[in-house]
C-alpha cells in the first residue's frame, strides 16, 4: 500500500464513512420494503394498475417473512460493499422474529429484553447508550456509565432545547421513577444515586411531593454512627448561616414543624454539638425559643454556661419530675426576658448549679419556679441565685419554696418584689438559704417605703427561721426609707418576733433616736395576766415589769 501512514488512515476513514452511509441507506430501504409487504393483501390477487409496486399471482409466492428479507438484504449489501465489511451486520437482529428493528425516529417494539452490550477495549471512558441533545460527544464523560442522558444549554444546546438529562416516570404507586443501586460487592464509598450541582442557587438532589414525604432515607445497619440521611458542608470556611441540613416550613398558622427528630426507645430525639460555639441555638421570634416537656423537661450542662436564653419567655420548662436541670462551669442558667425563667415540675421546678452562679436572670419576672417538693434549688461557687426584675424570684413548693446556697451569697435579688417564696405544706419552709464563711445568710435592703423582707407563715411554723453556725448573723436587714428594715407580725397568739442565742445575747438594739421603743397599749393600767419578764406600757405612758407571771401576775411599775 503506497503513501504515508497518515494518507492510509485518512483513506480508511473515508471508506468507513462511505460504508456507514451505505449501511444506513440499506437499512432504510429494508424498513420501507417491510412496510410495503405488510400492506400487501396476503390471500387474493391484487387488482391491476401500473402504479402497483408488487403484483401477487400466487399465495405461496407472496409469503416473505422478515427473516428471509433480512437474508436478502444481507446478501445484497455483501455484494455491494464486501462480506468482510458487513460481518457485524449479520450478528445484529435488526429484523429478528422477537421484535422490530431499532430505527431512529420510530417506535421500536420487542417481545424480549433489548440490551446494548459494550464489547470494546477496557478503560472505556464514555457512555455506552446515550440520549444526547447537546454539542458534546459520547466518547468521554466525567462519570463513565452504561446509560446517559445529556442536555446542553446556551452554546452547547442541542436542537431539541431539552432541559433535563434523564427523566424517570411511573404510574405505579409501589414503583419508583428512578432506582439507583450500589450493591457494595466491591468495597468503596460510592452511592446508589449521586447528584451534583455547581452554582449558588442550584441543587444537587431535589425531591418534591404535593401530598406526602419528599425525601426518605432508611438504613438497617446496627453499627455505630450509621446515618439514614447526612448533610455535609465540606468547606472549612463556610459563609454565615450556611447549614448542612435545613428544614423550612412555609406555613403561616400554628401548625407544622421545621425539623422533627424522634426516637422510639430511650435514646435521643435530637443531638446537637459544637466544638467551640453553641450546641443548640433556638429563637422563637415572638413565640418561644425552647419548649420542653418530659420526666425531665430540660437538662443542660456546659463548661461555661449550662443554659443561655433570651426572649419574651427565655426559658419555659415543665416536667413530671424536674422542670429544668442545668449545670455549668461558670453559670448554670443565664436568661433574660419579660419572663426569664419559668419552670414547673412535680418534684423540683428548677435545679441549677454553676461554678460561679447557679441562676442569673433578669426580666419583669426573672425567675418563676414551682414544684410539689422544691420550687427552686440553686447553688453556685459565688452566688446561688442572682435575679432582678419587678418580681425577681418567685418560687413555690409544698416542702421548700426556694433553696439556694452560694460560697458568697445564697440569693441576690432586686425589684419591687425581690423574693416571693411560699411553702404550702404544714411543716414546709418558704425560704432556705445557706452561706459559707462569715457572709450573711440573707441581706435585705430596701430603698423605698415598702418592707425589706415580708415573710408569712401558717399554722405553727415560724415566718423566718435563720440559723448561722458561723460568726456572722442569722438575719441582716437594712432599709433607707421611712419603713422598718424588718417588720414582723402575728395575727394569732404567737410572738411577732423572737430571737434566741445559746451563748450570746438574744437581741442587740441600737438607734440614734432610741435603742428600743415600746408602743403604749390601750389599757389604763397593766393587765392582770402576764409572763415573768414582760414589759408593758399603758396608755398613760407608765412602764410596768412582770416579776411573777400567771393568771394573777405580779407587776411592778418601773417608770
Amino acid at each position: 500500500m503506497g503513501g504515508s501512514l497518515e494518507e492510509t488512515v485518512a483513506a480508511l476513514l473515508t471508506r468507513v464513512d462511505e460504508l456507514s452511509d451505505l449501511c444506513g441507506r440499506l437499512s432504510r430501504e429494508n424498513v420501507e420494503l417491510q412496510r410495503r409487504i405488510a400492506a400487501t393483501p396476503s390471500g387474493a390477487e391484487s387488482s391491476g394498475g401500473a402504479d402497483k409496486a408488487v403484483h401477487v399471482t400466487d399465495r405461496t409466492d407472496a409469503r416473505m417473512d422478515r427473516r428471509t428479507l433480512g437474508k436478502l438484504f444481507g446478501a445484497t449489501a455483501a455484494a455491494v460493499v464486501g462480506g468482510s465489511a458487513l460481518s457485524e451486520l449479520a450478528a445484529s437482529p435488526a429484523a429478528a422474529s422477537n421484535g422490530a428493528a431499532v430505527t431512529a425516529g420510530a417506535e421500536t417494539k420487542a417481545e424480549e429484553r433489548t440490551s446494548v452490550l459494550y464489547d470494546g477495549a477496557s478503560g472505556f471512558g464514555g457512555v455506552v447508550l446515550l440520549g444526547n441533545d447537546s454539542t458534546y460527544g459520547g466518547q468521554s464523560a466525567n462519570y463513565p456509565a452504561a446509560l446517559g442522558g445529556w442536555a446542553g444549554a446556551g452554546a452547547t444546546a442541542g436542537k431539541g432545547g431539552l432541559a433535563n438529562g434523564i427523566y424517570g416516570f411511573t404510574d405505579n404507586g409501589n414503583g419508583n421513577g428512578v432506582v439507583g443501586y450500589n450493591s457494595g460487592a466491591v468495597a468503596g464509598s460510592g452511592a446508589g444515586v449521586l447528584g451534583l450541582a455547581f452554582g449558588p442557587k442550584a441543587t444537587g438532589v431535589e425531591a418534591a411531593n404535593t401530598e406526602g414525604t419528599a425525601i426518605s432515607g432508611t438504613t438497617d445497619s446496627t453499627g455505630a454512627d450509621a446515618t439514614a440521611i447526612i448533610g455535609t458542608i465540606s468547606s472549612t470556611s463556610p459563609g454565615g448561616f450556611s447549614s448542612a441540613v435545613r428544614g423550612v416550613n412555609n406555613g403561616t398558622s400554628g401548625l407544622g414543624i421545621g425539623v422533627w427528630g424522634s426516637h422510639a426507645g430511650s435514646g435521643w430525639g435530637m443531638y446537637a454539638t459544637s466544638a467551640s460555639g453553641i450546641g443548640l441555638n433556638a429563637s422563637g421570634g415572638t413565640g418561644v425559643g425552647v419548649n420542653a416537656t418530659g420526666a425531665t423537661a430540660l437538662t443542660a450542662s456546659g463548661t461555661s454556661v449550662g443554659v443561655s436564653a433570651s426572649g419574651p419567655t427565655a426559658v419555659q420548662a415543665k416536667g413530671t419530675s424536674t422542670g429544668l436541670s442545668a449545670s455549668g462551669g461558670t453559670i448554670g442558667v443565664s436568661a433574660s426576658g419579660p419572663v426569664a425563667v419559668q419552670a414547673q415540675g412535680t418534684s423540683t421546678g428548677l435545679s441549677a448549679s454553676g461554678g460561679s452562679i447557679g441562676v442569673s436572670a433578669s426580666g419583669p419576672t426573672a425567675v418563676q419556679a414551682q414544684g410539689t417538693s422544691t420550687g427552686l434549688s440553686a447553688s453556685g461557687g459565688s452566688v446561688g441565685v442572682s435575679a432582678s426584675g419587678p418580681t425577681a424570684v418567685q418560687a413555690q413548693g409544698t416542702s421548700t419554696g426556694l433553696s439556694a446556697s452560694g460560697g458568697s451569697v445564697g440569693v441576690s435579688a432586686s425589684g419591687p418584689t425581690a423574693i416571693e417564696a411560699s411553702a404550702s405544706g404544714t411543716t414546709g419552709t418558704a425560704l432556705a438559704a445557706t452561706a459559707a464563711s462569715s457572709s450573711p445568710v440573707a441581706t435585705v435592703a430596701n430603698s423605698g417605703s415598702g418592707q425589706g423582707l415580708l415573710v408569712t407563715a401558717k399554722a405553727n411554723d415560724a415566718a423566718v427561721h435563720a440559723d448561722n453556725s458561723g460568726p456572722g448573723g442569722g438575719v441582716y436587714a437594712s432599709a433607707t426609707g421611712t419603713q422598718p428594715a424588718v417588720h414582723a407580725s402575728n395575727t394569732s397568739t404567737g410572738a411577732g418576733l423572737r430571737a434566741d442565742s445559746t451563748a450570746g445575747r438574744g437581741a442587740i438594739l441600737a438607734g440614734k433616736v432610741a435603742q428600743l421603743k415600746l408602743s403604749p397599749a390601750t389599757g389604763a393600767t397593766h393587765p392582770s395576766k402576764g409572763e415573768t419578764g414582760d414589759l408593758y406600757v399603758d396608755k398613760k405612758g407608765r412602764l410596768w415589769f412582770c416579776k411573777a407571771g400567771g393568771v394573777h401576775a405580779s407587776w411592778t411599775q418601773l417608770a
